[in-house]
């Protein structure tokens, strides 16, 4: 018999069930078949892994690639098929590992990464909100700002020496900005929720080489022109992938492809000029959200009002000072985040209340703003 052991979060051993003679039997032979089909990725490793030197053509790391797709594709599914019992808990070095095995064939990333800590390089399905700080935001976004440079190099050199299909083609450019893409957007979503000094620091010294890279994709003439090859031939494209090529040979015309070097500098001038105007509006408005609260002590003033929401406005007012307020007697601190917000606007019988909070809400970052109120957007707009 033979009894994985394990600890529990609690510290608790916990034994599972004995494996069966067919279960074992079972496991062994997949253990052996992963075993021959890791020797023969070993093998091929130096072309599979997109490593080899200056002197392989693309066509051949491409084709070694697709050569070796399939049999990575199953060994990535054996843990989950055949050895349930022996695998152990995932890490996010794990699920890393395995949704690389299973990657489209052709899907080249870079190999180093400045930290195998930074929770914005990980590769898992579900963002790690909890675990991003500011202090990772400059080093993964630099580091996947240049990998994303380096495949547009490579698919750049690819498509001036050949024709690639238009469904291949629109997979390459999606790859293109996809890593960088779901990092950017975790740290702008928490920018947006949980905004700091630091954090606003380390955008701004990233953004500009973020919305340079996105220009340079959108104005890629080889990218575009490739585009139109493929656009010359649709025998067998599908209606998406069809649909997917005019928007991309139309967001190349607006993102100024046609325009000559100078022009197309400007261009790029004013996108940055924008990008940065647009985080200096959200982070008035954000002040302006931060700015205010409003204090209640007259519980006939909260009347209406759910439990759940006392319970977040006596805890908001706990952490402003107010050390023994409670749910049920007050004093209550209510703020312009949304989940103090809404239940006032939506429950509240005190109407006075309401439009108090309502005018705070919609003066934000402007002219009309109360005191203390943030900055004025008026200018930037």
């Amino acid at each position: 018999h033979c009894v994985p052991v394990c600890t529990t979060q609690r510290g608790e051993v916990s034994r599972q069930k004995p494996l069966t003679t067919v279960r074992m039997a079972r496991c062994v032979l997949s253990l052996g078949a992963a075993t021959l089909l890791l020797a023969f990725v070993l093998l091929n490793a130096q072309s599979v892994l997109c490593l080899s030197g200056p002197d392989n053509s693309s066509a051949s790391k491409a084709s070694a690639l697709a050569f070796m797709h399939k049999p990575m594709t199953f060994l990535a599914s054996l843990p989950s098929k055949f050895l349930p019992a022996l695998r152990p808990a995932p890490t996010t070095a794990r699920v890393g590992f395995w949704n690389r095995l299973r990657a489209p064939a052709g899907a080249c990333r870079m190999s180093s990464a400045p930290s195998a800590e930074n929770p914005l390089l990980s590769e898992g399905l579900f963002p790690l909100y909890s675990s991003v700080k500011a202090s990772h935001v400059v080093p993964a976004i630099t580091h996947l700002v240049q990998e994303s440079r380096d495949n547009l190099a490579t698919l750049e050199g690819e498509v001036a020496k050949a024709t690639l299909p238009a469904a291949e083609l629109a997979g390459r450019v999606e790859q293109l900005s996809d890593r960088l893409g779901r990092s950017w957007g975790v740290v702008n979503h928490l920018k947006g929720v949980q905004d700091t000094e630091e954090l606003r620091k380390a955008v701004d010294e990233v953004q500009p080489s973020v919305v340079s890279l996105s220009m340079d994709i959108a104005q890629s003439l080889p990218i575009y022109k490739a585009w139109e090859k493929a656009a010359e031939n649709k025998d067998g494209v599908s209606e998406a992938v069809d649909l997917i090529m005019t928007n991309e040979m139309r967001d190349a015309q607006l993102a100024g492809i046609a325009l000559d070097d100078t022009k197309k500098g400007e261009f790029k001038e004013l996108q940055q000029r924008l990008a940065q105007l647009s985080t200096n509006f959200s982070n008035n408005v954000l002040d302006g959200t931060k700015a205010v609260s409003i204090r209640i002590t007259d519980k006939a003033r909260v009347g209406g009002l759910p439990e759940s929401a006392l319970a977040l406005a006596s805890a908001t007012a706990v952490r402003k000072g107010d050390e023994d307020s409670t749910p049920e007697a007050g004093p209550w601190v209510f703020t312009l985040d949304g989940p103090s917000l809404m239940p006032v606007l939506q429950y509240a019988d005190d109407r006075p209340l309401r439009e108090e909070i309502y005018r705070a809400h919609v003066t934000r970052a402007s002219d009309q703003a109360a005191p203390g109120g943030g900055g004025d957007n008026t200018a930037l707009i």
